[in-house]
């Protein structure tokens, strides 16, 4: 990410140029030297040496790209290019901050005799500075040589591999301008860059390390979070009973304690509520019971003048008894599985029983069904259920609908598909179809009746079962009610 920056903001060029300066200064300050000091057959030998010892290619050319010396190799066109372009003349000397004489009079031990100045031939030999010595300055630059720093540019190429670098050099055994064209197959190799190689193993190393390191804990972190997702999930179905195993003292602990003490609460409550309901229904079936008689009675001595009345009133009597007898189903429906005896169900026969007790016409009703498949359910709370959803088309799909209903098997599991072409529901409504007095239709005239318990019984009776329901938008049009059961087993 750091070179990525670097290259987007500085240029990758700018950046090679500036790791690769200080190794090419240095190179091409001996470069110089040693071609100055001797002839210009020698010039090639010099060049291969200081390239074989620094796994590198060095060549002199012209500014108009003409070979002169050293290694030849076809130069690539933008190399070609770079050679024309001026360049600023060579700094004279050495910046005083890299090896230069320094202010007149001091140097790095305090005061100098001379003043600053660079040292005579006649004091050579005094003690102060021996003839090796003189002749190591001329060649940094010294007296008579003030090569200073030399202008080191990279040119990035269309070839592919290998970097290349032009290094104005000044040499006075030639008239014309000449330049040091360096090609470094390796920056890494030849010193050029750092190898970051064993920073890199280094940091993977640590990463291996740390991965090992927090393995454990991340794992049982993970595990406990994926086992309250289950029990969280299982409770927004309605399914409070199982509760999250605590191990550790720690907060993902005490969060498994909270859940199952919510589990535990809205259990009591959703088991309250329906015996609430139960006890109700119950208590009101005496009263309905006596109103439905009195209603009777009243119907055959009313006169005439009032015979439309008494009808209505007989009419909300028995839709108030269809409620309350709804509202016991829907109690008793609410059983705990354990406490249901499951048996095998053939599917068909039931099925067939079921439309032959709705009255649902045979021309509107296929049966794609597999025949002998049978499902562990009670008959009673499975036939409430199956009941329940045909009733259910007959009510809202139209009398004009088709229901379908086809049997799936998959992994010890039977799937009962109800379709019908009715104007279905909206994608918003359907997670909302088996909640309690939910209606789609918020109309409750006559016409489309019900209180919105029909599909809350099915949810009931098939959880009693051990099944699930759920509803689904059916193609091309409709609404699509999927029951899940267990296979039975012999």
């Amino acid at each position: 990410m750091l070179w990525a920056f670097l290259h987007s903001q500085i240029g990758g060029e700018r950046i090679v140029t500036g790791m690769a300066d200080p190794q090419l200064q240095t190179l091409g300050q001996l470069v110089v030297m040693e071609l100055e000091d001797g002839p210009v057959e020698t010039w090639g030998g010099v060049l291969e040496r200081h390239g074989k010892e620094r796994r590198m290619e060095l060549a002199l050319y012209g500014v108009n790209g003409q070979y002169r010396a050293g290694t030849r190799r076809e130069l690539p066109v933008e190399v070609r290019e770079q050679l024309r372009m001026k360049r600023p003349p060579l700094r004279e000397g050495p910046p005083e901050d890299e090896g230069g004489w320094g202010p007149p009079g001091e140097d790095e031990r305090g005061p100098r005799e001379d003043g600053g100045r660079p040292p005579r031939e006649e004091e050579v030999g005094r003690g102060r500075f021996g003839p090796g010595e003189m002749d190591g300055m001329r060649r940094r630059g010294g007296p008579g040589r003030p090569h200073g720093r030399f202008p080191v540019q990279s040119v990035r190429t269309g070839m592919s591999g290998g970097t290349w670098f032009i290094v104005r050099v000044p040499l006075e055994a030639v008239e014309t301008p000449v330049v040091l064209v360096v090609y470094a197959a390796s920056l890494t190799a030849a010193g050029l860059m750092p190898d970051v190689g064993p920073w890199l193993w280094g940091l993977g190393g640590i990463v291996v390390l740390t991965a090992l390191g927090w393995l454990p804990f991340v794992r049982r972190m993970t595990r406990g979070l994926r086992t309250m997702q289950v029990a969280t999930a299982r409770m927004a179905a309605g399914d409070f009973g199982p509760q999250v195993p605590v191990h550790s003292p720690d907060e993902i602990g005490a969060l498994g304690e909270s859940i199952n003490a919510l589990g535990t609460r809205l259990e009591g409550y959703v088991a309250g509520q329906r015996r609430f309901l139960g006890d109700i229904a119950h208590e009101l079936c005496t009263p309905l019971a006596r109103m439905q008689m009195a209603a009777g009675s009243l119907e055959q001595r009313a006169p005439e003048s009032l015979a439309p009345r008494v009808a209505d009133l007989t009419e909300e009597v028995e839709a108030m008894s269809g409620l309350v007898a709804e509202l016991l189903a829907f109690s008793r429906a609410g059983l705990a599985p354990q406490t249901v005896a499951r048996v095998a169900c053939p599917v068909g026969p039931l099925i067939e029983g079921v439309l032959h007790r709705e009255h649902f016409p045979e021309e509107r009703c296929r049966l794609v069904l597999l025949p002998g498949l049978a499902v562990a359910a009670d008959p009673g709370l499975l036939g409430r259920a199956v009941g329940n959803v045909v009733r259910n088309v007959r009510r809202h799909a139209g009398e004009e609908a088709v229901l379908t209903i086809a049997s799936e098997l998959t992994d010890g599991t039977v799937r009962l598909l109800f379709s019908d072409d009715g104007p279905g529901v909206s994608d918003e409504e359907l997670p909302r179809l088996f909640d309690p007095f939910y209606r789609a239709d918020l109309s409750r005239d006559r016409a489309t009746g019900g209180a919105g318990l029909g599909l809350a019984i099915v949810k009931s009776c098939l959880a009693a079962c051990g099944g699930t329901v759920s509803a689904r938008k059916a193609v091309p049009r409709g609404l699509c009610v999927v029951v899940e059961l267990p296979l039975a087993r012999e």
